[in-house]
């Protein structure tokens, strides 16, 4: 017992002279001079990033090296640069080599590229946003993925856009679409001076398809879409709005526009590359 009181003494004695060399600063006082808070310090001590140089055995008190700091710069300007934790600590474990260093830069330097284009496009959007609240049929448009989906449908020239649906009705008869999947795709529109449709239907396991339509797939696409009523006004102004709206994000048509029914609605949709 009396050993064990002299080694704690000896312990307690050796800390206050620690405590009293100017070079050791406490956890507030470093914290002061990092610009981060002291309660950042003790997260990245509790994970092993930066330790304390000492701790207090009675108090538990944090005390650092006024020689730390330039360590602490250095995870500083790591994180700066967008480096997780994780990679911080790897850094920091030994001296990396340059190509080491240029490998982590480069994936940082992506990684803020990517946002960067992310924030752009986000940004454009708003602004969209922002032009449709004066519009007469605001526009709302989303990216969603559609997986792949067999059809039975026909394509052919058509002389005005109310031609196809003479053709949906017969191909409707024959493949019995309730509950399914159906709608047009336009493969070219009045505008290119030729009128080119396709109506589809989804084609379930079994069915049975008539020799003048095609079994074939719907391929799976990242689309843009936007809901439309049946009225032939609000439909145009929705497709002006998602060719709008795409080219104003750089992106690409990637196969025929896609006409959903959905109900009383039009899902309007652009495939993109």
């Amino acid at each position: 017992m009396l050993t064990f009181q002299w080694w704690e003494g000896a312990t307690w004695l050796r800390a206050r002279d620690r405590m009293k060399n100017p070079e050791y600063i406490t956890i507030t006082a470093f914290a002061q001079l990092c610009g981060v808070s002291a309660k950042t310090l003790r997260f990245y001590s509790e994970i092993g990033l930066f330790r304390p140089a000492f701790i207090d055995p009675r108090t538990r008190y944090r005390f650092y090296l006024q020689a730390q700091l330039r360590d602490f710069a250095r995870i500083q300007a790591m994180r700066d640069c967008g480096a997780s934790l994780a990679e911080t600590r790897q850094a920091l474990r030994g001296t990396p080599s340059a190509p080491e260093k240029k490998r982590l830069l480069q994936r940082l330097r992506d990684a803020k590229l990517d946002a960067i284009d992310e924030a752009r496009r986000s940004l454009a959007w708003i602004e969209g946003a922002l032009q449709d609240l004066e519009k007469q049929f605001p526009l709302h448009v989303t990216i969603k993925y559609c997986a792949a989906v067999k059809v039975a449908s026909l394509r052919t020239d058509l002389k005005h856009y109310a031609e196809v649906h003479q053709h949906e009705k017969l191909l409707w008869r024959a493949v019995a679409p309730e509950g399914r999947l159906h709608g047009v795709l336009w493969h070219r529109c009045a505008d290119g001076g030729v009128l080119e449709g396709e109506p589809f239907v989804e084609a379930k396991h079994g069915t049975v398809c008539p020799a003048a339509y095609q079994l074939s797939e719907l391929p799976a696409a990242h689309v843009a879409r936007a809901f439309s009523s049946f009225d032939d006004n609000e439909a145009e102004a929705t497709y002006v709005g998602l060719s709008s709206w795409i080219r104003a994000r750089g992106y690409k048509l990637a196969g025929a526009r896609r006409e959903i029914y959905r109900g009383q609605l039009l899902e309007i949709q652009y495939p993109l590359q």
